[in-house]
């Protein structure tokens, strides 16, 4: 979790820790909508309209599908 604060403080927009089951969500950069729900090994929700956040319109690099 250290190292996912000192990624964040250093201007890395997007930051997880591994192989734990929280803090894992991918939420926007700019709004902080929640755009990628996970569960512990897989993927729960994608919120993305167009690879772009459905609340403020920000381009969210990353291969969607």
């Amino acid at each position: 979790m250290r190292a996912k604060e000192m990624g964040r403080k250093a201007g890395l927009r997007y930051v997880y820790p591994g192989n734990v089951p929280q803090d894992s969500d991918t939420c926007c950069y700019n709004c902080g909508e929640l755009l990628v729900k996970r569960a512990y090994l897989g993927l729960e929700t994608l919120n993305l309209k167009d690879g772009r956040c459905p609340a403020c319109g920000v381009e969210i690099r990353g291969v969607w599908q």
